[in-house]
């Protein structure tokens, strides 16, 4: 009967330690689904994960005094017995006896807490917290119910302690941008996820990370109309391109008067027959190329012109960011023409010049840059320019890591094309 005693007691330390890891490891959003569902026990545990002080003080009350009960019954009962049996079998003496038995049944005790009272409990846990969170939470909500006065007693004292020892209390309310994703990737592995909305969510995550010159249009690849441009010259550049805005400037791009939306000019064109830049010029919008591509996103939401400049540190245009740039960074290229690298027959690549050298970074996974550059460009075309130090002529050719650069287009002043092989092993 004392054993029986023992072990049911050593089981309700078990079930002590299976709720406290349950609960606390227990998934919110998953929780929450199934209170949406009618889950009261789901609703239960969200309230019990919600007050942790609370629940986690009943449950640290309730393994401490089941852990005197444990001890001081394993130590007298027990042993009492198991001491007669000793000296009945073995002719000990009676404090030989005693003393060998209290031992053991302190070696048995413990084996039993650790593995029925700890290990187990907590490996059940872990392997489906949602499911014992929701069995468990409303037993243990009545029970904290119970012992609410002394548990109360008890966070005072220990509020009062900390406070003496200056202890602040910690607000641990909060989750990190790394936790969203590592959440979303395990949704990934598990299904719930696809691969593009894991790509979208950390897309979304990353603008409040990126700053607009890693995302910008550069200056040399900027449409622009010029005030004085001719009916015919507005509309052939309407024809070619499918921008939803431009900028306007007066016969360079440095006099830069406005901008424009395509949306007000085919408007004014239907209207007049004929499109005055002049009539339709909205203030440009301008942008430190150091500047948050979150920030920018909150000005396009406030505003029809959906088009910054981004200048740099000495006050010249650099590039432009659209809306459109920004929904790539969380769609992914959305533009119709490939500019991803091209694999060639031989092993080699055929890389665009405007391709991002972080995204470059991950394509070659040894392709390091030096990490005091990283702040100097961030294009291939970019990385080019400063390994040659000087505009590069086509087939000028370089070597990088287990690499070999070789340009292959120019674009007048700007590098096109770029084929990268990897070095021949010797």
């Amino acid at each position: 009967m004392a054993l029986v005693i023992l072990i049911a007691l050593i089981l309700l330390n078990g079930v002590f330690a299976l709720a406290e890891l349950a609960i606390v490891s227990a998934n919110k959003a998953r929780l929450e689904q199934a209170s949406e569902a009618g889950s009261l026990g789901a609703r239960t545990a969200l309230d019990l994960a919600n007050d942790p002080n609370r629940f986690l003080s009943t449950v640290q009350l309730g393994i401490t005094l089941v852990g005197i009960f444990a001890g001081a019954f394993g130590g007298t009962a027990l042993a009492d017995d198991f001491a007669q049996q000793l000296n009945a079998i073995f002719a000990l003496p009676v404090s030989i006896a005693e003393q060998i038995s209290f031992g053991l049944i302190i070696l048995f005790t413990t084996y039993l807490s650790l593995v029925i009272g700890e290990l187990v409990p907590k490996r059940i846990a872990l392997n489906n917290p949602e499911k014992m969170a929701i069995l468990i939470a409303r037993p243990m909500k009545l029970l904290a119910s119970v012992s609410a006065p002394l548990v109360w007693f008890l966070s005072k004292s220990s509020e009062i302690v900390a406070r003496l020892l200056g202890v602040q209390g910690a607000d641990t309310n909060f989750i990190t941008d790394f936790e969203v994703i590592a959440m979303v990737r395990e949704g990934l592995v598990s299904g719930e996820f696809n691969t593009d909305e894991h790509d979208m969510v950390k897309g979304v995550l990353e603008l409040d990370d990126r700053r607009v010159r890693e995302i910008a249009t550069p200056r040399t690849d900027i449409v622009w109309f010029d005030i004085d441009s001719s009916q015919d010259d507005i509309r052939q550049i309407l024809q070619e391109t499918s921008y939803s805005a431009y900028i306007v400037a007066d016969k360079t791009i440095d006099n830069i008067l406005g901008v424009v939306s395509t949306k007000d000019m085919l408007t004014h064109l239907m209207k007049n027959d004929t499109i005055q830049l002049d009539k339709i010029l909205h203030d440009p919008f301008y942008t430190p190329k150091s500047a948050m591509v979150a920030d920018v996103l909150e000005h396009f939401k406030n505003t029809h012109i959906n088009i910054t400049l981004v200048i740099g540190e000495y006050g010249g245009l650099e590039g432009i960011v659209t809306l459109n740039d920004i929904v790539e960074q969380v769609l992914g290229d959305i533009d119709m023409r490939d500019k991803d690298p091209v694999q060639r027959a031989d092993g080699s690549w055929l890389v665009d010049g405007q391709y991002s050298i972080l995204e470059l970074q991950e394509f070659f996974h040894d392709f390091d840059t030096p990490i005091d550059e990283r702040k100097d460009y961030t294009t291939l075309a970019g990385f080019v320019l400063t390994r040659l130090g000087h505009i590069p002529q086509v087939a000028e050719t370089f070597d990088w890591g287990s690499y070999h650069l070789e340009v292959m287009d120019m674009d007048g002043q700007r590098v096109d094309k770029v084929l990268i092989s990897p070095k021949a092993t010797k």
